[in-house]
């Protein structure tokens, strides 16, 4: 042990050894409240799952990692918050999507028509729904509109 000397005689360790002395006692003691946090979260009652439990040991195995936990988990119960207030709101009818004439007229008539010439490369045309109800209704739709519409009949 490096020791020194003061006016009046006496002996006293040197600096460098007190400094070593406090770095050991605090690195002592972070590891113990580091085994006191590890202790309580091994022990903890709500770690349901193996996820929770690994997350609850990181967190007590550093501090940087549980601050950032709890960084992570504030935004979450944010974001939560925030959600459930937009599904509590008042709910708006929705308007029902419907689509232009037009396009009803086209995909009726490529569901129920032959194709002219079929392609091995084509794919298979979707022909809808398999409710019965809905293929006839668009074959009566497309049978009146055949023998109704002078353009289509010819």
């Amino acid at each position: 042990m490096a020791c020194w000397r003061s006016e009046d005689g006496t002996s006293a360790p040197s600096l460098a050894h007190g400094r070593t002395e406090r770095r050991a006692a605090e690195a002592a003691a972070l590891a113990a409240t580091r085994t006191e946090r590890e202790q309580a979260v091994v022990t903890r009652a709500d770690a349901a799952t193996a996820a929770e439990a690994a997350r609850a040991h990181l967190a007590a195995a550093s501090p940087k990692a549980c601050e950032a936990m709890r960084r992570q988990h504030l935004q979450q119960q944010a974001r939560r918050r925030s959600t459930a207030v937009f599904q509590n709101a008042e709910e708006v009818p929705l308007t029902p999507a419907t689509e232009p004439q037009d396009v009803f007229e086209r995909e009726v008539l490529a569901r129920h028509t032959l194709p002219a010439t079929t392609w091995s490369s084509e794919p298979k045309a979707d022909y809808g729904s398999d409710d019965a109800a809905a293929l006839a209704a668009e074959r009566a739709w497309l049978v009146q509109m055949m023998t109704t519409d002078p353009k289509r009949n010819r």
